[in-house]
């Protein structure tokens, strides 16, 4: 990936540019206009069989180089575009295709992009239809609610999340599949299977997401910029957990949530509204 801010300039100027890829942005808007649930016509063009995964690739790959484009100090209109076109990408492969496990965390990252390229309307409107029966995690129907501006909704959500105890120290021990403590003369490690750690470790990242989220909250009820930081290297810490042990969903939600939390404070009635590309 490009080292320099010159670099991912380059690179993000030629993957916006039309015809890059052989028409691959517009192949893809071009299905998704006579696609029903993931089915064309009989006498559709035949758009090839890895359109949808060439449009993912795409999509993550231009959106993952937007965001270091913010981080590195780069221009509002190139990073604009960016995710514009990020957005453009995953929407043509979720507005109207097949069901699939995977289909609503796409959706919810189009909309983050659309957010972050501030085409909050068309976010909205991938966000809202449907969002209480989306396939998601309590992470990812958190970072929804941010950009939905639902933080009563989203204070309910992390209010209820403690309550329930799912983030607890016995829960993440329950997730490994084993009781509380061990029994006399059992020789087990007590690390449980491959599976049931990482089942402990994303409770905990989720935990971790929420306690963020909370803090983030507080610091925008109190007017507390201070706090900002405090959700902010919670969020960081979760991206490199997840991004060490390959939870990609996760890894999204905490690199997205960043991200998200510094345009909602700077468009908020403390700050004012924001002049400048503010994510």
């Amino acid at each position: 990936m490009a080292a320099t801010l010159e670099e991912l300039k380059a690179n993000i100027d030629a993957a916006v540019a039309p015809g890059f890829r052989a028409r691959l942005l517009a192949r893809g808007q071009a299905r998704a206009m006579i696609w029903r649930d993931g089915a064309l016509p009989q006498d559709a063009p035949n758009f090839g069989a890895e359109l949808s995964d060439d449009l993912l690739s795409y999509g993550y790959s231009l959106l993952q180089h937007g965001l270091r484009y913010v981080d590195m100090g780069g221009d509002a209109e190139t990073a604009r575009k960016a995710f514009e076109v990020t957005a453009e990408a995953l929407e043509a492969v979720v507005a109207r295709g097949e069901a699939s496990a995977e289909r609503d965390f796409h959706r919810l990252v189009a909309a983050a992009a659309y957010h972050l390229g501030r085409f909050s309307a068309r976010a909205y409107s991938l966000l809202y239809k449907g969002l209480a029966e989306a396939n998601l995690s309590a992470m990812e129907k958190g970072l929804a609610k941010l950009m939905l501006r639902d933080l009563d909704g989203l204070a309910r959500d992390v209010g209820a999340w403690f309550a329930s105890g799912q983030g607890s120290e016995g829960a993440v021990v329950a997730a490994l599949g084993r009781p509380d403590t061990l029994g006399d003369g059992d020789d087990t490690d007590g690390a449980g299977s491959p599976d049931e750690r990482i089942g402990a470790v994303l409770v905990a990242l989720e935990d971790n997401f929420m306690a963020a989220l909370a803090v983030a909250m507080l610091a925008l009820e109190r007017g507390d910029e201070a706090l900002l930081p405090v959700a902010r290297e919670r969020l960081q810490r979760g991206l490199e957990v997840a991004g060490e042990l390959e939870l990609v969903p996760a890894w999204w939600c905490h690199r997205l949530a960043i991200h998200l939390l510094g345009g909602l404070w700077e468009t908020s009635f403390h700050k004012g509204e924001c002049q400048d590309f503010c994510v």
